[in-house]
Formats: structure tokens, C-alpha cells, sequence
């Protein structure tokens, strides 16, 4: 009823506004979905750095009976500086450049059809939900 009644007083001054309706169920079902692909590619990812890490200590020298603190220093010593983030920057970087040109199709209303009638706009945004599933 609020919501009739604001788009009445809307109407009232700004005479272009139409309804529109929409498919949102199944836009969040996509939404979910791609954010679960994302955060499925993260946990794989975890394994398996979670299996490095292991390797690492057992690579150590009397690790059983050194403490943890000591086993955390002779990690860090080892440690690659930056080689390990590669992927996650440039993973960033390509969605910070998908959301601009995303931005800059609505912007200036061009549409670029992709297959099943997905616009190319739509499918850079709905990047950002396995961006975040990816970095949750």
C-alpha cells in the first residue's frame, strides 16, 4: 500500500517512471549460485595451500619438538614475498575492470547480446558475485 502510494505522489511530478516486471527469482538464483562457485574455487584453493603449508613444516628439521612460535619463524624465513597474491590481484583487477565497462554500458545504453539473451552489462555484474564468493 506505501509502496502505491509512493509511486502515485511519484507519478504526480515525474511523469516517465513505468513499472517494470521482472524475472528476480531467477536473478537470485544466479546471484547465489555464482557467489557458491565462488566460494567453492576459494575452499579448493585453501586445500591446497593448506597441503603446502603442511609439507612446509614437515620439510623442517625436528619440527615435532620445536614450538609453534619457532615453526612460524623458520615459515616466514621460507616465505616468497608476493608470488602467492599473483592470482587473487589479477583475479581484482579484471573484475574492477569488468564492473567499469559494466558501468560504462549502462551508462551510455549500449547493448551487446550475449548467448540466451544475456547482455553483456548483466553478465560483467553478475561477475562481482563470484568476485565475492572468491574473496569471502
Amino acid at each position: 500500500m506505501i509502496i502505491l502510494f509512493i509511486y502515485y505522489l511519484i507519478d504526480l511530478f515525474v511523469q516517465n517512471i513505468s513499472l517494470e516486471l521482472t524475472n528476480t527469482l531467477i536473478d537470485i538464483l544466479i546471484i547465489a549460485i555464482l557467489y557458491f562457485i565462488g566460494t567453492f574455487l576459494r575452499k579448493i584453493g585453501q586445500i591446497g595451500h593448506k597441503k603446502k603449508l603442511i609439507e612446509q613444516i614437515k620439510s623442517i628439521p625436528n619440527y615435532k619438538e620445536l614450538s609453534k612460535y619457532v615453526i612460524l619463524e623458520k615459515l616466514n624465513e621460507n616465505k616468497r614475498g608476493g608470488v602467492n597474491n599473483i592470482g587473487k590481484s589479477i583475479f581484482s583487477i579484471v573484475i574492477f575492470i569488468s564492473v567499469t565497462v559494466a558501468l560504462f554500458l549502462f551508462t551510455f545504453d549500449i547493448e551487446i547480446t550475449l548467448i540466451f539473451n544475456v547482455s553483456l552489462s548483466r553478465a560483467l555484474l553478475l561477475l562481482i558475485n563470484l568476485y565475492y564468493g572468491f574473496r569471502d
